[in-house]
């Protein structure tokens, strides 16, 4: 379906890491296989990458893992799926969005908690100008 997506509204959909055995790693986009470890380093210079050039990133990660400002509901746990909007160098922060609606809209969350939250990170970006 994302090759449909892909193809229809002009958009290359990219998979720059994922959850694989405990791990976080990189994804051959070619192969559709594992490929190397993917440090916190490699993790907050892909999301400033993407955010510098005004591109947010989707965020797959487990819920309840580490805090968050504002704070989500102690019982809240599972998988769950985000939108990276921006960082906060100063802070070591990343800052994101969330469906859940009113108090949700910005959040944010230490960056080496995010990296050990994250189950996959994602891009949507433009073929066309």
């Amino acid at each position: 379906m994302l090759g449909k997506i892909d193809y229809r509204f002009r958009t290359r959909f990219r998979i720059h890491a994922m959850s694989h055995q405990g791990n976080l790693v990189s994804v051959n986009q070619r192969r559709m296989t594992v490929d190397k470890p993917f440090s916190e380093s490699d993790y907050m210079a892909t999301i400033r990458s993407h955010i510098d050039r005004g591109m947010p990133m989707l965020w797959s990660l487990q819920l309840g893992r580490y805090p968050e400002i504002p704070a989500i509901s102690p019982q809240t746990a599972g998988g769950h799926m985000r939108l990276i909007i921006g960082y906060n160098a100063d802070k070591n922060q990343i800052l994101f969005s969330d469906s859940w609606g009113y108090g949700h809209a910005k959040k944010r969350m230490d960056n080496t908690h995010a990296y050990r939250a994250t189950t996959g990170l994602f891009s949507i970006s433009p073929t066309v100008r």
